[in-house]
């Protein structure tokens, strides 16, 4: 255990005394695990003074990181070098995790869009959904089918379990869930 995260320690143990001392926090309460799940999820996410304007948590991990990467022999040093800056970014993750569900379903709209003999989405469905998510399929010239990109077979496959899709019709996007509308 490194400094900063011996300091993490400690400061969320004064937190959550501080927490049960103002009554924040009941220990009595039914609700008191979860309540007390939350105030430590909040602390560990937000930017404290005493970590340089960071949130403890990735304090912690940074410093897990440089501990890992400074770590004998110097040949794996030497090594992780090359990969640290990668750790260091933090994963982009979509605002709306929803959404590519909902484009398919726009996409096919109250009408009927006939699949193709083998049950596939037809490839026109698929061009947009390439033209849109590019990632999805990065490397060649392209999918051909909806086997070629395995995150809209995902969401088609989704589609059919929730009865929006048929053998062979796509149904009306008025039965999505509400959650995702």
């Amino acid at each position: 255990m490194g400094i900063q995260e011996a300091l993490a320690r400690a400061n969320l143990e004064d937190r959550l005394e501080q927490a049960l001392e103002e009554g924040e926090l009941a220990p009595d309460a039914r609700a008191f695990p979860a309540a007390r799940r939350r105030l430590v999820q909040h602390w560990l996410t937000t930017a404290q003074p005493v970590f340089e304007g960071r949130a403890p948590l990735e304090a912690v991990r940074r410093e897990r990181r440089e501990l890992w990467a400074a770590a004998p022999p110097t040949e794996r040093r030497a090594l992780l070098a090359a990969v640290l800056p990668a750790l260091e970014e933090s994963a982009v993750t979509p605002v709306d995790t929803a959404e590519p569900l909902r484009w398919l379903l726009k996409q096919i709209g109250d009408g009927v869009v006939t699949l193709t003999q083998a049950g596939y989405l037809p490839r026109e469905l698929v061009a947009a959904a390439f033209a849109r998510y590019p990632y999805w399929y990065p490397i060649g010239k392209g999918p051909r089918s909806e086997a070629d990109l395995f995150q809209l077979a995902a969401l088609h496959e989704l589609a059919r379990t929730h009865r929006l899709v048929t053998s062979s019709i796509v149904r009306s996007s008025s039965r999505l869930p509400a959650v995702l509308s």
